[in-house]
């Protein structure tokens, strides 16, 4: 991978960036961005301090915040697919996908350390941080889609702000 000296101060960004900044408004395009990847060795206390960093940060400038969550869910859903196939995938995206529908997200700290990478999922960390934004304003999780594109899992919800 490339450092950030090595390309100018700018790393290049992935389809789990430039997906999601392309469905934004055009007004959205104006307005600052930060993109992070919270790197999987932190520990889960840290990724949701991350989280628990951009509402403050935001309340702390007087501006909202837009937390948008990029990440697929299990990459084992095929045999033939790059990742080869484990059932694990299958298990965690209904996990994950069970804790969504329950806005329950939560439960998810006490999953087992190994069990995202075992499922060779992506979100967990990510939505480690979406928990911790949780924890300062009252987050409400409503299923949207769930499929599977052909070997890896694909999962959309929405969080409101406030009570339900």
């Amino acid at each position: 991978p490339l450092s950030a000296t090595e390309t100018g101060g700018a790393l290049p960004l992935d389809w789990g960036v430039t997906i999601p900044l392309a469905l934004l408004t055009p007004a959205a395009e104006a307005l600052p961005t930060v993109v992070a990847c919270p790197a999987r060795t932190l520990s889960r206390t840290q990724l949701m301090d991350l989280g628990e960093s951009l509402v403050e940060a935001g309340d702390a400038l007087g501006r909202r915040v837009a937390l948008i969550i990029s990440a697929d869910q299990g990459h084992g859903h095929a045999a033939d697919g790059p990742y080869g196939f484990t059932p694990a995938s299958a298990e965690y995206d209904a996990s994950m996908r069970a804790a969504i529908e329950a806005d329950d997200l939560r439960r998810l700290l006490d999953w087992p350390t190994d069990y995202a990478e075992t499922a060779l999922a992506d979100s967990y960390w990510q939505t480690l941080a979406l928990i911790g934004a949780g924890k300062r304003v009252p987050l409400h999780a409503q299923f949207l889609a769930y499929e599977v594109d052909h070997y890896f899992g694909l999962l959309c919800a929405g969080f409101a702000v406030g009570q339900m």
